[in-house]
């Protein structure tokens, strides 16, 4: 599935967004708001998200609205704020008629250009295949 990259022409958005489209990875890149500005077709693929509906959407309404986490949300407005960063945060991500996934999400505030956009990178984790062999 290809990466979600709208067009810039911005140098250091540029070269966020490259990261984003050349990662294997489920990862996003939000703006202060946490509305999607980038996906990583591995993020789409991997929470079952429409490649094209996905930038421009706010992260807590993405999928059927299991990304609206109160905690998820506070923290991610802190990291923008550069008051804290996301290190390792782990959350069940609850879907219907879905297994629930173990997540590991670490966000931090992307620092480029005269810094008026903020940026922020998300990585996630599932490590839920892991819990599950731990726990046998």
């Amino acid at each position: 599935m290809p990466p979600v990259v709208p067009n810039s022409t911005d140098h250091g958005l540029n070269l966020a967004l490259a990261v984003v489209a050349s990662s294997h990875a489920p990862i996003l890149l939000l703006d202060e708001n946490r509305v999607v500005v980038a996906a990583s077709g591995a993020f789409c693929l991997a929470f079952g998200i429409d490649s094209s509906d996905i930038a421009g959407r706010e992260l807590a309404s993405l999928g059927a609205g299991e990304w609206a986490i109160p905690q998820l949300q506070s923290l991610l407005k802190a990291t923008a704020s550069g008051a804290a960063e996301v290190k390792n945060y782990e959350f069940d991500l609850k879907r219907e008629d879905r297994t629930p996934r173990c997540l590991v999400l670490s966000a931090h505030k992307l620092e480029y250009g005269d810094g008026e956009d903020v940026r922020l990178l998300l990585a996630i984790a599932d490590v839920t295949e892991a819990h599950r062999r731990e726990n046998e």
